[in-house]
């Protein structure tokens, strides 16, 4: 409903189709040259907010937080994104853009010293925490995108919003998550790939003896597996070596 809307005073906008542009050469000197700032931004903003993605529901559950309470700490994260993209984007074109950038990461930054060393294991804290955080950190890759296309030339916005995007998604997809996990943070998504959707199979995951014997006894199905992921290829290494809690994925 709010989709369908939405597309309401698009109709009513004007609907002339804009120059088309010429043949674009992604070109990193090139987008480098236009805005280092923005360039950089950008790859830490891919870092860090997919770090808050892939890590904020491993770190809301071992300071021992609900599913719920793991899931509103997830979503204050979003809103608070959502709450200040327009204020920033707001003053962003009205004065100095860099100072809106820097206010911004520096936000983020002391919402993530409070939730490192004051939130501790209160909820309501860390709600708050992470909402803040999301409330500096989101807005940041709309910030440097527009400075650099503050930047660009008659014919560049194209390569500037390609590059842009280039460089958050390529650092957000960046797999080094895995490599810090515990083995045991892993069982659940190697008993999926084990026993597949069969919930009376997945008794006893929080028992590692009884992982590490129901892995042994389901060998023939892991080498049934051509190429084995990584998350089975962890779970037989821990199981393999039980002092191995901290076994990594190379």
């Amino acid at each position: 409903m709010a989709l369908t809307l939405s597309l309401v005073p698009i109709s009513f906008a004007d609907r002339s189709s804009p120059v088309a542009p010429e043949a674009i050469r992604f070109d990193v000197k090139a987008l480098w040259n236009i805005s280092p700032l923005a360039t950089i931004g950008c790859i830490v903003v891919g870092l860090t907010n997919a770090a808050f993605r892939s890590l904020g529901p491993i770190y809301a559950q071992e300071i021992g937080l609900s599913v719920t309470a793991i899931a509103t700490f997830m979503s204050a994260g979003i809103i608070g994104g959502v709450v200040l993209q327009y204020p920033l984007g707001y003053y962003s074109d009205r004065i100095d853009r860099r100072l809106i950038i820097l206010i911004a990461t520096f936000g983020s930054l002391l919402a993530g010293l409070f939730l490192a060393f004051v939130a501790g294991s209160d909820e309501w804290l860390n709600f708050a925490g992470i909402f803040a955080f999301g409330a500096f950190a989101m807005p940041l890759f709309s910030l440097c995108s527009a400075h650099a296309n503050d930047h660009a030339a008659e014919g560049q916005h194209a390569l500037v919003s390609a590059g842009m995007l280039f460089f958050l998604v390529a650092r957000s997809h960046h797999r080094a998550a895995p490599r810090i996990l515990p083995a045991r943070d892993l069982r659940p998504a190697c008993a999926l790939h084990l026993y597949g959707s069969n919930p009376g199979a997945l008794h006893g995951l929080h028992d590692p003896a009884h992982d590490c014997a129901q892995t042994r006894s389901n060998r023939g199905t892991v080498d049934a597996v051509s190429q084995p992921s990584a998350h089975i290829v962890l779970l037989q290494q821990a199981c393999g070596r039980p002092d191995a809690e901290r076994a990594l994925i190379r």
